[in-house]
């Protein structure tokens, strides 16, 4: 079963859930039905002064949670 976007009367197919409902066609049965996997998102690079900046405060924390 090869259907478009706009056959099925949305704007577009996101990646992730795929649900299929039929209420009305009892004795139907489906087959060929294809799930394809998404292609991983790679993770964001995250910037060094943001890095250092968290170790800084996790020092930070550590050093007053010490001194009380």
């Amino acid at each position: 079963m090869n259907t478009t976007a706009a056959e099925a009367g949305v704007a577009a197919f996101d990646n992730g859930s795929f649900g299929f409902y039929n209420y009305s066609q009892s004795n139907v049965l489906y087959s060929a039905l294809e799930e394809r996997e998404a292609p991983p998102e790679e993770p964001g690079d995250v910037p060094v002064p943001a890095t250092a900046l968290l170790f800084g405060l996790g020092l930070a924390a550590l050093g007053l949670r010490r001194r009380r």
